[in-house]
C-alpha cells in the first residue's frame, strides 16, 4: 500500500472507531521506486481501489488489474509479473 509519507509503526495505532490514516503507514512513490531498484525485492501489483473482486463485473475486474499494474509499470519502469490477489 502507498501514500505521501511513512511514519513509525506505533503511529498504526488508532482509538475505536476513528479513521484509519493511511497517509501514515503508506509508502509514497519515492519509497516504492527506491524499493524496486533493489535486486531482492519484487514489486508486484494489486488491484487499483482495494475492492473485492468476487463482486465486480467482469469489466470492472479488468479495468482493476490493468489499471493498477500499468500504474506501477510507469512509475517505477519496470514490469510488473507478480498480483498480490485482494482479500486472498
Amino acid at each position: 500500500m502507498f501514500c505521501e509519507k511513512t511514519n513509525p509503526p506505533n503511529n498504526k495505532l488508532r482509538k475505536k472507531n476513528q479513521p484509519i490514516d493511511y497517509k501514515s503507514i503508506c509508502l509514497s512513490w519515492g519509497n516504492i521506486i527506491e524499493l524496486s531498484q533493489n535486486p531482492l525485492i519484487t514489486i508486484g501489483s494489486h488491484c487499483h481501489t482495494h475492492s473485492s473482486l468476487k463482486y465486480l463485473e467482469d469489466k470492472d475486474i479488468y479495468f482493476e488489474l490493468e489499471y493498477s499494474k500499468k500504474l506501477i509499470e510507469k512509475k517505477i519502469n519496470q514490469q510488473i509479473d507478480h498480483l498480490a490477489y485482494p482479500f486472498g
